[in-house]
């Protein structure tokens, strides 16, 4: 839902409601600093340094542009005025200024060796950089001096406390328990590990059919050699499976 900024009675904007979140401008390009030109409006051409940037509105406010009469109350001191305040100005009402051609142009973002994000003129591809003081303080207040009952910097990066202090004292009998505790441990994961190792050992060999062949499992030992021959003793035959057989042949009988 929209929110609601009202003004005083007798203002010709009476309320003003926000643009919803989803209507707002989600990537904001022009900055306060920045100089941008109109291109819509009586004032259109005209170029100016923005002062001020209204995100909930879409708004921006330009020096010396869209100039509107305000009404100053009198005060003990001094009459009723008019002063001439700069306006809200859309953000689609303005472009960005070209500083290699001093034109308005659009602009893009892109990405330096480094990674930096800058923006570049889409128009002669020249980077526009953002303004120095951007971010920085409008008042620098000149430091204060230290009274008489502030605490001096080096008391406040003093350390006065020792975290450790906090954890509980521990006497021999339980560090004893814990150790014990750390040992039964270590050797059920010991004899786990040790389980799983002799389950992946005791599946069938990638070689079954090589051992089948030779008679003998690989990493055995050899027999000995025959000195008659100097050759090795050839494997027993596979004894023959006569239940097929005699099966077969009372079939045939």
């Amino acid at each position: 839902e929209s929110e609601t900024m009202a003004f005083r009675a007798g203002s010709r904007r009476i309320a003003t409601r926000l643009i919803k979140e989803e209507d707002r401008v989600q990537k904001w390009k022009l900055v306060t600093g920045d100089l941008v030109a109109l291109n819509a409006g009586p004032e259109k051409g005209k170029q100016g340094t923005i002062v001020r940037v209204d995100r909930k509105h879409n708004r921006l406010f330009i020096k010396g542009l869209n100039l509107q009469k305000r009404r100053i109350k009198a005060s003990p001191e001094n009459q009723a005025t008019h002063v001439f305040k700069e306006g809200p100005v859309h953000y689609s009402n303005v472009a960005l200024v070209d500083p290699s051609d001093n034109k308005p142009t659009r602009i893009k973002i892109g990405y330096l060796e480094d990674g930096t994000k800058v923006r570049v003129s889409k128009r002669t591809g020249t980077i526009i950089s953002k303004p120095e003081n951007l971010g920085k303080k409008k008042f620098n207040d000149p430091p204060v001096p230290a009274g008489p009952k502030d605490t001096p910097p080096e008391k406040v990066l003093e350390k006065t406390f020792d975290e450790l202090s906090l954890a509980p004292l521990l006497d021999n009998r339980t560090v004893e328990k814990m150790k014990l505790k750390e040992r039964v441990l270590a050797e059920a994961r010991a004899q786990r590990t040790a389980e799983r190792r002799a389950a992946i050992l005791a599946q069938v060999s990638p070689y079954a059919a090589v051992e089948a062949l030779i008679g003998r499992t690989i990493g055995e030992p050899l027999p000995p050699v025959d000195p008659t021959t100097s050759q090795l003793p050839l494997p027993p035959p596979p004894p023959k499976d006569t239940s097929s057989t005699s099966t077969s042949k009372k079939r045939t009988a």
